[in-house]
């Protein structure tokens, strides 16, 4: 498996890819939703496949002395790895802007946070777990439905990028209600109950939805005649 990591790694990072990946640091942003961020990450993720598709690199992969199924799991892996290094690249620019660049994040909003504030959203765990549910619906709709066919590269990043969309949205909403459910006091128990619950939630939905993913796209890929 790392074998297939550092091919996918090697022969298939374009430079765009690696470009929009890095654009996870814009959470440090004043004033501007954090969770946009990872709009940039998925619109990288799109990009991988059409490349594929040029450089025939399924093929080349099938033909390696690998099972089937592994190409499937070393495209997977090579997702998976860049959504999570995207998002640990983009913590310390998240506790930059919290704890340097808008340390009224962590000022109450009954003192001086206004409403305008509220909306950008701050970087929260809260909104990580969010951002992990996102990718984790964006792996389980595209995996499958790109492995049925992987000749066909338009329609399943783009339908799965705006489905991860959607929820990424209701993420942001969530923590704006949060937000004002807590009357923006950071420092009750109950409101990082909330956050850890929401964090937690996400990582277990990431790698479940991510698993069931690839284990369709391996059945649907078996059935793919090279």
């Amino acid at each position: 498996m790392k074998k297939l990591l550092k091919k996918e790694l090697l022969l298939c990072t374009n430079p765009q890819l690696i470009i929009f990946c890095l654009l996870s640091s814009m959470v440090c942003i004043p004033s501007w939703p954090g969770m946009v961020a990872m709009i940039y990450v998925l619109s990288g993720l799109t990009t991988i496949f059409p490349r594929a598709l040029a450089d025939q690199d399924t093929q080349y992969t099938a033909m390696l002395p690998i099972r089937k199924k592994d190409v499937v799991l070393g495209k997977a892996s090579f997702i998976i790895f860049l959504e999570s290094a995207s998002l640990l690249f983009s913590v310390p620019f998240a506790l930059l802007k919290i704890f340097l660049i808008d340390p009224n994040s962590l000022v109450s909003a009954s003192d001086s946070a206004t409403v305008s504030y509220t909306l950008s959203v701050e970087p929260t765990l809260g909104a990580y777990g969010y951002i992990l549910l996102a990718f984790g619906v964006f792996n389980l709709v595209l995996l499958p439905w790109y492995y049925k066919n992987p000749v066909k590269v338009n329609w399943p990043p783009v339908v799965s990028f705006f489905i991860a969309l959607l929820v990424m949205g209701l993420g942001i909403g969530a923590e704006v209600s949060s937000y004002f459910i807590f009357n923006g006091d950071r420092t009750l128990s109950s409101y990082w109950l909330y956050e850890s619950l929401a964090a937690a939630i996400g990582i277990i939905v990431f790698v479940l939805f991510s698993f069931i993913g690839i284990k369709k796209a391996e059945k649907n890929f078996e059935k793919v005649d090279l």
